[in-house]
């Protein structure tokens, strides 16, 4: 089911033309902590700088969690 989603984000974002796929950057530390909670990457210390092509390609969800923050923002202006 989380796969859906990252495939929703990926298709929504590039329809809003929110990020371009191959030159705006992510960065994935390996842990966010949302609402007190920590989440962390399957990848031991995060993947780093991350095109939103190489998100999709590692599956990152910390770098996807960022773009839905962008999506809200856009769709909410907050």
């Amino acid at each position: 089911m989380v796969g859906t989603f990252k495939i929703i984000t990926l298709a929504a974002s590039l329809e809003e033309k929110i990020v371009d796929l191959e030159n705006d950057t992510f960065y994935d530390s390996g842990a966010i902590t949302v609402d007190n909670a920590t989440i962390h990457c399957w990848k031991h210390g995060g993947h780093g700088a991350q095109t939103f092509l190489q998100v999709v390609e590692n599956s990152c969800n910390l770098c996807l969690k960022q773009e839905i923050l962008l999506l809200k923002k856009k769709f909410y202006q907050i």
